[in-house]
Parts: C-alpha cells; sequence; structure tokens
C-alpha cells in the first residue's frame, strides 16, 4: 500500500475568532459557530449536525470549514480528549479547533477518521507548555493510501465492526437501565411517591457498628496493599484500585476488605462523589481500606446486599447524605455518626431476596456482554492495524 503525506491530499482550516454580532439558539439558522463542546456528541455518533449556537453573520475574519472535513481540537487540554468528529455541515470554527477537508479525489473522509482514530493527538502535538496542534505538525504525516474505492471499502469493514461494539455497549446500559426499571416496579419511584415501606436508620440494621479505615503511614516500614477511593466511587467496587503504602504496625483483620462490608466514601474535594458506596465481590484480606472509607457491616437478615446497593443511591439517601456533609479546605466528609443516622425504606427480606436473585441474573448476562465486548474491541484493534497495513 502505498504513502503519502497528508498534506498533499487534503486542505487544512484554522480555527479564528468568532463573529461579532447576534448569536442565537434554538432553531438551526445562518451559520454553526462550532467550539471544542460541541464535539461532545451523544455515544457512538461521528458527525457533527448541529450546535448550541447559530450566527447570521459569518464576519470579516471568519473562515468556513466545509463539510465532510475531519474536526479535532488543537489547543490546551482539549487535545488529551482525542475527540474526532466528521461535519456534516459548513462551520464556523473557534481558535481552538481546526479542520481537515480531504481532496474528494484522493482520501475518503471516513478513511481518515478511522486513520486518525489509530493514534492519540497528544503525540503529534508541538513541544511547547501549552500543547498545540499545527498545520506543520499534521502536514507531514504519512498515511496509507490505495485507491479511492479501497478506502471506501475498509472504512466500510471498521464502520460495521465499530457498530457491533456499539451495539454491544448499548446492550449493557440497557441492562443497568433494567435493573433500575426493577427496582421502582418493585419498591416504587423513591424520588417522586416517598415509600410505602417503613423508613429505619442504617444504625439499626448493622451487624456490627460503622468503622473507619487505616490510612499509611510515612514513618511505616510494613508494607500493606491500600484501597484508593476510586475502588468504590466508579459504580462499582474495582479491585484493582489499589496501591502500596507502609504502616507502623500489622493491620488488623477489621481493617481489611471483608465482602460482607458496604463500603462509603468518606471524604473527596467533589461533593456527588461523598457518600458513595458498594460492596466488594469476594474477601480481599491482603487489601487494607483506607481513613477515607467507612465500612458497615450489615446485618443479611434485614437488609440485602442488592437492595442496598440500588437504595443508597437514590434521590432520598443522596440528600440525606449531602445534607450531613461538612466542608474543610475544600474538602467535603461526613462520618460514622451520619452513615449510621442514614433513613432507608426497609421492605420485607423475602421481596428483598427476590429483587436480589433478578439483579443477579441481569449481573451475570452483563458481564457476559462485557466480555462479547472484550472480544469484539480485539476484534476491531486487529481491524485498524491489518486496515493500515495494506492486510484487510
Amino acid at each position: 500500500m502505498s504513502g503519502r503525506a497528508l498534506g498533499d491530499v487534503a486542505d487544512f482550516y484554522g480555527g479564528s475568532s468568532l463573529p461579532e454580532g447576534e448569536e442565537f439558539s434554538g432553531q438551526p439558522g445562518g451559520y454553526l459557530l462550532l467550539r471544542v463542546s460541541d464535539l461532545n456528541l451523544p455515544r457512538n455518533s461521528t458527525y457533527v449536525t448541529t450546535g448550541s449556537r447559530w450566527t447570521a453573520n459569518r464576519g470579516p475574519n471568519s473562515s468556513t470549514a466545509p463539510r465532510n472535513s475531519l474536526v479535532i481540537p488543537k489547543r490546551g487540554g482539549a487535545i488529551g480528549t482525542n475527540k474526532k468528529r466528521i461535519l456534516a455541515r459548513d462551520c464556523i470554527l473557534d481558535p481552538n479547533l481546526m479542520a481537515i477537508r480531504p481532496h474528494d479525489d484522493e482520501l475518503d473522509v471516513r478513511f481518515l477518521y478511522h486513520w486518525f482514530r489509530t493514534f492519540d493527538l497528544l503525540d503529534i502535538t508541538s513541544g511547547s507548555a501549552v500543547p498545540q496542534l499545527n498545520k506543520q505538525d499534521l502536514r507531514p504525516l504519512r498515511l496509507p493510501l490505495p485507491s479511492i474505492d479501497e478506502q471506501r471499502r475498509i472504512a466500510s469493514v471498521l464502520d460495521r465492526a465499530d457498530e457491533l461494539r456499539a451495539k454491544r455497549r448499548q446492550s449493557i446500559v440497557l441492562l443497568e437501565d433494567l435493573a433500575q426499571s426493577i427496582f421502582h416496579g418493585m419498591f416504587g419511584d423513591l424520588r417522586a411517591d416517598g415509600s410505602a415501606w417503613p423508613l429505619e436508620p442504617m444504625s439499626a440494621h448493622l451487624a456490627q457498628g460503622a468503622r473507619n479505615g487505616l490510612s499509611p503511614s510515612n514513618g511505616g516500614d510494613v508494607e500493606n496493599l491500600v484501597l484508593t477511593l476510586s475502588a468504590i466511587t466508579g459504580g462499582f467496587f474495582d479491585k484493582n484500585a489499589v496501591k502500596m503504602g507502609t504502616f507502623k504496625a500489622y493491620p488488623p483483620a477489621s481493617k481489611r476488605v471483608d465482602h460482607r462490608d458496604f463500603f462509603v466514601c468518606r471524604g473527596n474535594g467533589n461533593l456527588r462523589l461523598v457518600g458513595l458506596g458498594c460492596f466488594p465481590e469476594e474477601d480481599m484480606p491482603e487489601i487494607v481500606f483506607p481513613d477515607t472509607v467507612i465500612a458497615m457491616r450489615v446485618d443479611p437478615d434485614a437488609v440485602g446486599r442488592e437492595y442496598l446497593a440500588h437504595v443508597w443511591h437514590t434521590k432520598p439517601v443522596r440528600t440525606q447524605i449531602e445534607a450531613g456533609a461538612r466542608t474543610t479546605n475544600g474538602t467535603f466528609k461526613i462520618n460514622q455518626g451520619v452513615v449510621e443516622s442514614i433513613q432507608i425504606p426497609v421492605p420485607p427480606i423475602k421481596v428483598q431476596e427476590e429483587f436480589g436473585q433478578r439483579i443477579r441474573s441481569l449481573k451475570m448476562a452483563q458481564e457476559q456482554q462485557s466480555r462479547d465486548l472484550m472480544v469484539l474491541d480485539e476484534l476491531f484493534a486487529s481491524l485498524q492495524f491489518r486496515a493500515f497495513s495494506g492486510e484487510l
């Protein structure tokens, strides 16, 4: 497969100051003013079809990037987002964007889009304190260039493979939505109607009182793995979110990860993360949880695991958590008393167990979908390599 410099088969359009004059939102019309934030498209979307701001005045100093151009961020931290989109209409770009318009008879825009997805934009930025992408950085880049018909065939193959991945990701999201629907169907929409079940404090259903973890010590010489907060703030328990720490003495069993404990984020600079919680799937006696985490040993005869994991993230519980949070030097914190005082509706344990069985079945399906997605991701990476090395 022959190669060409990108600058030989495409034209470049830099962003500029947006035109002065009336801007308006709502019904599209006139010229679309494109900003970096307009590249935040819905999941699996590629084409920029609309935006939040329009103008009737193009302005004397603005250049228009034509439709069927590839648009990318060119300045600052936005480059690290690696967003690559295709313009579905002519747009006026702001100074933080640039566009690449392929020559129609030499380079297909979908082929260019897939080729750009094979590398990180930060790897080709100019060496400066603030990352920059300029024409001189992009023009010399050499890309494989089969015939235009072959480019379209390759892009079509990659499009179809990418669509399979998108459908699998959507299936996983739908399973998550189904879990919420099952919860609301069995227990009501707690955000709107309140609860038909009695509200009781967590303290009434603990087999062991809430307790803080143990943070590493700078002066310690006993090494041990320690959870990081991201282990419990990502929506599930991430057993790989650990680091090595040192302690002055061997941490006791009460400070180690036990599957019976519900772990709650005690403090964070982001209020939305404070109080998030989850159960680990298994005992991990080799891992200590830190002082920034609170553990609650829940009575399994009163509160089911799956039920608590769902009710804990409903709006009424979040409202209580945020009301109990206090801030010091920009860090929001809750304490054991706040956690134990949280009121939750408590249905009969048999009803909770029925919910748990249904959620476990969904989780098994979701795990299978996730495994399938990993296979599809590997296949897509292989197809990308073959596509741009002349083997597809």
